[in-house]
């Protein structure tokens, strides 16, 4: 058996104009499950189901002279931050590699390598808001797609 998790966060760029400053960031995280279907000589191999959620932002900033804090309360329209996130599912297919460095009577450890090739889809998107208020009209986006993620790590396996 397989149990773990993992967080990823994605950075988007920034985009400026005359007028305006826009940044869009991402995240999301997942919790493992998996079962080991083949596993010999230090090499295994593993279908994965991951279960949780993402979330992703955009921010669009007024540019212009830097404005005083009495601007600010007259007049705060001069930014807005809108975001959307959902429930995330993650199906993969992995196979990792441990090269032993040690190990004892209970089990061995070492230097783990692998390649993990799967597709993450959001069955359940939230809408977009803004400040807690329900935003009509955005983009249907999301985290989702195909991906091919390398590893390398530590790592180890039990006998019993």
């Amino acid at each position: 058996m397989i149990i773990g998790g993992e967080g990823h966060g994605l950075i988007g760029g920034e985009a400026t104009s005359d007028s305006y400053k826009t940044s869009i960031g991402a995240g999301y995280e997942f919790f493992d499950f998996g079962y080991i279907v083949y596993s010999a000589k230090g090499l295994s191999v593993y279908p994965l189901l991951g279960l949780w959620g993402g979330g992703m932002s955009l921010k669009i900033v007024e540019r212009g002279t830097a404005p005083s804090f009495d601007d600010v309360l007259d007049n705060p329209k001069r930014s807005a931050e809108l975001s959307t996130g959902g429930f995330l599912l993650n199906l993969a297919l992995g196979t990792d590699y441990l090269l032993k460095l040690g190990g004892d009577e209970k089990g061995e450890g070492g230097l783990v390598s692998g390649i993990c090739i799967g597709y993450t889809f959001a069955p359940i998107k939230g809408s977009w808001e803004m400040d807690g208020i329900e935003i009509s009209g955005g983009p249907e986006i999301g985290i989702t797609g195909p991906y091919i993620r390398l590893m390398i790590g530590g790592g180890g396996s039990g006998k019993e």
